[in-house]
């Protein structure tokens, strides 16, 4: 009896030291987060700024929200369109179709830019091919580095957001209404306008706003595609830090960027409350038919030439250009890899990006965790709001406010300030599985427990541990891919794989890029594979259970 005794203490004393350390560190993150904030963005309530210095900036505001409709319209309805086909149509791969949406987050968008400036920019795949067939006569210009061009990467990079989210809720609709309408003569237009499209107005309606989101945070893309005179508020955030980080023009920068992308996430966050949960619906996941008619074929086979056009043949021009001499691109070379490899510099790169994920990924998987306590203790809905904050702030407004706190940049500032921004990230993958225990399981387990806390680490910790390996992978292959925080800190000695691939692809040296892209998008896919395959997993484990 006294060892059992003796164990439960030490059971709750360890319980207790990880509430107590996780307290701390998420404390420690939200200070990361508001008080840099505050420093960005308080100056701007004091005035200072001239009328003058309005004028770039209300231009700026103007195009960062134009541009970033624009693009998260023409996702949308792609996304849409692809989901038609996922949700109620069956087709040869069309799992490889859906897979495409682990690409806005597996695939940083340095990656992404240099992939479009390969096949589409002036001196791109697609170009050298038209000259080639044409004898120079035929040309795309410099189509990609305009707004039409912005908004061709910014579309193409995140229409499987919609396609995975309404697809997901298009193929748990209930048939009955369909068919009685079917039955009363509707036809099938006025069934989708009526019936359908209503039923999948929140789910299309939050991607939009997620996409939205994005785009307007779009920092690396802009600045490597963006001409002259094409500038967003947060690339305008970046040069004014640049020239001066003191000036209060960036704190007006920041107050405006983020005012603006508040709305849109308090938006996101009403739509979201709209939206039904679909894991309550699976009962009425419908068969899929096949293909039909010479329309539907012909729509289908325009939809997947374009999806291949403006995305996957970008992707590929990627290894294309990796595997080729610099001097001749046509020619298959292993020297820009043996050169890459062979870079001491490489190595380090590959070092601090590792140590930087890691680091990152830890903190933020217990600072989520912390928070799922605390969500859990006080059983209640407020919780849900805190985690939506982080988004409506961008990495340089965040890192801007560091600056001004003038405090040393280091590898420990970089793990903090990506923590402070991805614990959200986190704390979605971990609330999905914590959604899904039963609430039978969720009585029997506080009625048995000695106490909540003890309920929470014995039996609901380990039901979302496939939550929290999702979480570290996400939250890794989050900060591999970050660029932006490491260009604006300027911390020395320091240059994870973005930062080399953004550095060698500003100096025009496409063929060690694009190594490094690869390495890149390898490394942050295979942790959104294994991110799914442990989902699915568990996944198959609930349902058993």
């Amino acid at each position: 009896m006294d060892s059992v005794n003796r164990n439960a203490a030490k059971r709750t004393l360890l319980q207790n030291a990880f509430v107590v350390g996780g307290g701390v560190l998420f404390c420690a993150v939200l200070i990361a987060f508001f008080v840099p904030l505050g420093a960005a963005v308080f100056p701007a309530f004091g005035g200072g700024a001239s009328a003058a210095a309005f004028r770039p900036l209300w231009k700026a505001a103007r195009f960062t929200v134009m541009q970033a409709f624009l693009s998260a319209a023409g996702a949308s309805g792609i996304g849409l369109c692809a989901a038609f086909f996922c949700a109620r149509r069956r087709f040869f791969g069309r799992k490889l179709l859906l897979s495409l949406s682990a690409i806005p987050l597996s695939v940083p968008p340095v990656v992404i830019a240099l992939a479009f400036i390969l096949f589409f920019g002036k001196n791109g795949l697609l170009n050298k091919l038209l000259a080639a067939v044409s004898a120079g006569q035929l040309s795309i210009g410099t189509f990609l580095y305009s707004t039409g061009g912005i908004v061709l990467v910014h579309t193409f990079y995140n229409f499987p957001i919609t396609m995975r989210t309404v697809s997901a809720a298009w193929e748990q609709l209930p048939e009955e209404t369909e068919q009685a309408a079917l039955l009363l003569g509707a036809s099938p237009l006025r069934i989708f306008r009526t019936v359908i499209f209503p039923a999948l107005k929140a789910p299309l309606c939050a991607s939009f706003v997620i996409i939205f989101l994005y785009c307007f945070f779009s920092f690396v893309i802009i600045l490597l595609l963006g001409g002259l005179g094409v500038t967003t508020l947060e690339v305008e955030l970046y040069q004014t830090i640049r020239r001066d980080i003191h000036a209060s023009t960036a704190a007006h920068i920041a107050l405006a960027e983020t005012g603006i992308a508040a709305a849109a996430v308090g938006l996101y966050a009403y739509l979201r409350n709209r939206t039904p949960d679909h894991a309550e619906n699976t009962q009425y996941a419908r068969s899929r038919l096949r293909i039909g008619g010479a329309a539907e074929h012909i729509f289908f086979a325009a939809l997947i030439c374009v999806i291949c056009f403006c995305l996957l043949f970008p992707l590929g021009s990627l290894v294309w250009y990796s595997l080729s001499s610099p001097k001749a691109p046509l020619t298959i070379s292993v020297d820009a890899w043996r050169q890459l490899l062979q870079r001491p510099h490489f190595w380090g790169a590959v070092r601090q990006t590792i140590q930087t994920g890691i680091g990152t990924a830890v903190l933020s998987v217990t600072a989520a965790l912390f928070f799922a306590y605390a969500a859990f203790q006080a059983n209640g809905k407020w919780y849900k709001s805190l985690p939506l904050i982080p988004f409506a702030v961008s990495s340089i407004v965040l890192g801007a406010g560091w600056l001004k706190l003038d405090i040393v940049p280091s590898l420990l500032l970089l793990v903090i300030v990506q923590s402070s921004l991805a614990w959200p990230f986190a704390w979605m993958q971990i609330e999905t599985y914590l959604a899904k225990i039963p609430r039978t399981v969720l009585n029997a387990a506080c009625l048995l427990s000695s106490s909540r806390t003890d309920a929470f680490f014995r039996v609901f910790l380990p039901l979302c541990k496939t939550g929290i390996i999702s979480a570290l992978c996400c939250v890794f292959a989050i900060s591999a891919g970050d660029a932006s925080l490491p260009l604006l800190l300027h911390i020395p000695n320091f240059e994870n794989l973005a930062l080399m691939l953004f550095r060698f692809a500003g100096s025009y040296r496409f063929t060690e890029s694009a190594g490094i892209a690869v390495i890149l998008a390898v490394l942050t896919g295979s942790l959104f594979y294994i991110q799914d395959t442990v989902r699915e997993r568990g996944q198959t484990h609930q349902t058993v259970f």
